[in-house]
């Protein structure tokens, strides 16, 4: 019984730290990167930006900034909703267009006056590969399970 109340409490522990520490780092990027924080501009200085740094990492390190927050809300989305479909594989299926295709209306809303914002192919692109490897950590974990 003791076991078994054991394995619960790791399961739980498992779908409740996939959906909250993504968001929590996410939040933490935001405050930390975001151009109107004054950490941005020295997260820019230790990573070379804006001062002749190497090209790659300026360019790994907006792709992080501008996408990171994008792929850590897709991740953690994908593993609350699946979640709420008690983490079967129909339910994965369902998190996973879900997500997807709520992005993907925000965006298109994004060429329109409803949502402020420009539309971006790379943020469907983020999303999607955040879906992905969150769809990946499930099914390893509901195999290992098995």
């Amino acid at each position: 019984m003791r076991a078994k109340a054991l394995a619960t409490k790791k399961y739980e522990f498992f779908w409740w730290a996939n959906i909250l520490i993504p968001l929590l780092i996410g939040a933490a990027m935001y405050c930390i990167l975001n151009s109107d924080v004054f950490f941005s501009s020295l997260a820019r200085f230790f990573f070379g930006r804006g001062d002749g740094g190497s090209a790659f990492w300026e360019g790994v390190f907006s792709a992080v900034c501008l996408y990171g927050r994008d792929f850590l809300w897709a991740f953690a989305i994908v593993f609350a909703v699946c979640y709420l479909f008690k983490g079967s594989f129909s339910g994965l299926k369902k998190a996973f267009l879900i997500v997807l295709g709520f992005e993907a209306v925000v965006e298109l809303l994004k060429l329109t006056s409803i949502i402020p914002g420009a539309f971006d192919v790379w943020s469907l692109v983020a999303v999607a590969i955040g879906n992905v490897l969150a769809a990946a950590v499930i099914l390893i974990h509901e195999r290992a399970l098995i």
